[in-house]
């Protein structure tokens, strides 16, 4: 199971459930008027299996056996009612925001590998931080992370993000191993997001792509 070393951060989001996706084992949004399945203790969504949070630390309130979505230490217990991000508005930090493009101007992105799996990973140099929605992030099938301090991270439109926390994770690219920050967020239908950071770790030039 996943187990979380160490963490630090203010942030005072709020909780949010993650029912299950009629007819699948993947996490989806609660919508309004549907059924509401029960949640796991440990990471307040539906899924199979022991799940990888059991362990981790919390960094809402510094209790061991969940993570943030969980936690009671907040009053407030909300579900979300369909938007999902789906608000092409609504985009990570500073990001340029391709999804607006056109599609003569599509994205840059290229494959890293995370702990075995193969990542399409969208270049972003509007953000300092690389990000993955915390479904992508269960693909990775990490037995073992470092929590690293929380950001507090805002969307192109300054909206705040529903951040799970920010892991140090092994990267390799080029055939050359890294160790890598990796802020996982409360969100689906978005790319993975490269960041600043990642590029001049792995060395990695837009002028590449361009040319």
């Amino acid at each position: 199971s996943l187990n979380i070393l160490k963490i630090h951060s203010s942030d005072k989001a709020k909780q949010r459930k993650f029912p299950q996706r009629k007819g699948s084992g993947k996490p989806s949004f609660q919508h309004q008027g549907s059924k509401e399945t029960k949640l796991c203790k440990h990471c307040n969504k539906t899924h199979r299996g022991e799940c990888n949070f059991k362990n981790a630390t919390c960094y809402q309130c510094g209790v061991k056996g969940h993570i943030k979505p969980a936690c009671k230490a907040s009053n407030t217990n909300f579900v979300e009612t369909g938007t999902s991000c789906s608000n092409q508005s609504d985009f990570y930090l500073n990001n340029i925001n391709v999804l607006n493009m056109s599609d003569s101007s599509k994205p840059f992105t290229t494959d890293v590998d995370i702990n075995g799996v193969k990542v399409s990973m969208q270049i972003d140099t509007g953000s300092a931080f690389s990000i993955i929605s915390v479904e992508k992030f269960q693909q990775l099938n990490l037995k073992s992370v470092v929590s690293l301090a929380v950001p507090t991270l805002k969307s192109y439109t300054g909206n705040d993000l529903q951040i799970i926390g920010n892991y140090e994770v092994p990267v390799t690219y080029l055939n050359k191993c890294y160790s890598l920050p990796l802020i996982v967020v409360d969100c689906i239908n978005r790319p993975t997001l490269l960041g600043r950071e990642w590029m001049k770790a792995l060395n990695i030039k837009i002028d590449d792509f361009v040319n």
